[in-house]
């Protein structure tokens, strides 16, 4: 008799998000078309999303920045008089001075204001718009929902981006009165620097790591180069330019630190036109743990290095 094959594994039973509308796993693969159809889609039915009318109109801003600084011809990208391109908002210096590069930047940071926390970048904006719809589903884990919305997200950037950030992170609260708030971020990416402008990565990177920079900070004795992974490792990742800046700033910070968990996924992850849900896939193969500037800065605003384990929910996946 010949021998029964075994039935392939079933494929991770998905939630639907935000109020069961979006299928991550269709969307994963939408192209840049898709996406926008998506976010226009949202603010301009927000009573759909169970959005209240007061805050659609922030969404909208959101999109328009989205726009504005996407390639190949936002405005904000594409400025005949902001080159080189990029992804990040920016003005002229009036007080550039040319002959003097060392001293200032070409350009200034444009601010994009949110909840009193400033946005510069196109990924980062793009996160803030997914975190801003809706909870997660109340039966949300990091296999059927948070690990695809990161993937998803992640797969959006590289779509949408000319520069793709390495890291891209959520982290969200997992008990509690705000159970299912989450918040999405990316890596710092999309600037373009050359000589000629001055210092404007340097400028970029202190204003990310502003964001953290508060009386904890003071008090470990860390400075944006002067940071655990520098001494650890000696690798050259300024404190505040993670994936998990923006999540951290606004999740961690916010709530009681005992609740929040989180999860970090390399680009790599996101290379396969279409979603890998068992363990053996692109996707559980790079998930990452905490560098050593998250994990101080999780210590430092009281929460727990073990909720955010990559692994921790992946018992029972497809293999």
């Amino acid at each position: 008799m010949a021998a029964t094959l075994a039935a392939p594994p079933s494929p991770e039973n998905i939630l639907r998000s935000f109020n069961e509308i979006l299928d991550l796993r269709k969307a994963y693969a939408w192209d840049y078309d898709q996406i926008f159809n998506f976010l226009n889609h949202v603010t301009a039915n927000g009573y759909m999303y169970d959005i209240p009318d007061d805050r659609v109109q922030d969404l909208r801003h959101m999109v328009n920045e989205i726009q504005m600084l996407c390639p190949p011809h936002g405005t904000m990208f594409a400025s005949p008089d902001l080159k080189p391109n990029q992804t990040i908002a920016r003005t002229l210096n009036p007080e550039w001075d040319p002959a003097n590069l060392s001293r200032s930047s070409k350009y200034l940071l444009r601010e994009f204001i949110h909840d009193r926390i400033p946005f510069w970048g196109l990924f980062d904006i793009l996160g803030l718009f997914l975190s801003s719809i809706g909870l997660a589903p109340s039966s949300a884990a990091t296999r059927n929902f948070y690990l695809p919305l990161t993937a998803m997200y992640a797969k959006w950037c590289t779509t949408l981006g000319n520069l793709k950030p390495t890291m891209f992170n959520c982290t969200w609260i997992a008990t509690g009165q705000d159970r299912g708030r989450f918040f999405l971020g990316a890596s710092l990416k999309g600037y373009s620097a050359p000589l000629t402008i001055g210092p404007w990565a340097s400028m970029e990177k202190a204003a990310w790591f502003s964001l953290i920079d508060d009386e904890a900070m003071a008090m470990s004795g860390y400075t944006m180069n002067d940071c655990p992974e520098m001494r650890l490792t000696g690798n050259r990742v300024a404190f505040g330019n993670c994936a998990e800046t923006y999540p951290l700033l606004h999740i961690l910070k916010r709530t009681d630190p005992a609740t929040v968990h989180g999860i970090a996924l390399h680009v790599r992850g996101v290379i396969p036109p279409a979603y890998e849900d068992n363990l053996s896939g692109e996707i559980w193969t790079n998930v990452r743990r905490l560098c050593a500037n998250c994990e101080e800065l999780v210590r430092m605003w009281g929460g727990h290095v073990a909720n955010f384990e990559p692994f921790a929910d992946a018992i029972g996946a497809p293999p």
